[in-house]
């Protein structure tokens, strides 16, 4: 056997050198083009599979935006709650500091009012 792969050697070499120069040049570019067609084909073969790669990367980050859109959502609503609370907390404040003003001046009108009639009553007490 190695001595038939020898012999396809050795013929093949003499059918080389007799070959035209122009001939002999387009078999050694024809052999360059088969090497760059098989990088190119391995190129294309890891090109897609970087893109399949890519692709699942891609995939997760839209699950992942979509999942962070949800949950931003989420707590506009809660803060749009939580604001109304506190807009409602702070009106009734406001009318509990009305009510408080009003009481307040109710209370020193009473106070008036028992300041004069205990009045009244002391000088009716020294007339009578």
């Amino acid at each position: 056997k190695k001595e038939l792969v020898q012999m396809d050697a050795k013929y093949r070499q003499v059918a080389f050198e007799g070959l035209a120069d122009s001939k002999k040049r387009a078999l050694l570019e024809n052999s360059k083009l088969q090497e760059e067609i098989v990088m190119q084909k391995i190129g294309l073969v890891n090109l897609g599979e970087r893109m399949l790669v890519e692709d699942e990367q891609l995939m997760e980050l839209r699950k992942m935006k979509k999942l962070y859109e949800q949950q931003t959502a989420e707590c506009s609503n809660r803060i749009a709650v939580l604001r109304r609370g506190s807009y409602a907390y702070d009106a009734r404040m406001a009318d509990m500091d009305v009510t408080l003003v009003r009481l307040a001046n109710e209370e020193n009108m009473q106070r008036m009012k028992m300041d004069t009639f205990v009045m009244s009553l002391g000088d009716t007490n020294r007339e009578t």
